[in-house]
């Protein structure tokens, strides 16, 4: 697991990282937020829509949906007030503690701080 605060949650934000980070070629799953279209040029890229269902097969995102939930239940309990300067520590804290693999961003409908929506993995 890989994850890194970014400064936005754009297309080229998202795509550079995620060409930095993924072989070429590699199955990548998302869910179908905007900016991760046109993926599929470089990767064999997936969606599902959890407007309609939360698994096809084998795609899916349970995985980071666990990960999200576990960085955020930290961030609002545990650590209460969280600057954006040290986002980066508790993002990295929480990639080092074993949870899951997987590919995600900031789509969540919980709607997160602006702080945390500049997280990306």
């Amino acid at each position: 697991m890989r994850a890194k605060v970014v400064p936005d949650v754009k297309r080229v934000t998202l795509h550079g990282h995620i060409l930095e980070n993924v072989k070429r070629g590699s199955k990548v799953y998302t869910d179908r937020y905007q900016s991760y279209r046109d993926l599929h040029e470089d990767f064999d890229h997936a969606t599902i829509d959890h407007a309609v269902k939360y698994v096809e097969g084998r795609v899916h995102r349970k995985g980071l949906e666990n990960f999200w939930s576990l960085l955020k239940r930290g961030l609002k309990g545990t650590y209460v007030s969280v600057e954006g300067k040290h986002l980066r520590r508790y993002v990295d804290e929480r990639v080092f503690t074993p949870t899951t693999s997987a590919v995600w961003t900031t789509t969540d409908a919980s709607q997160p701080s602006s702080a945390q929506s500049r997280v990306v993995a």
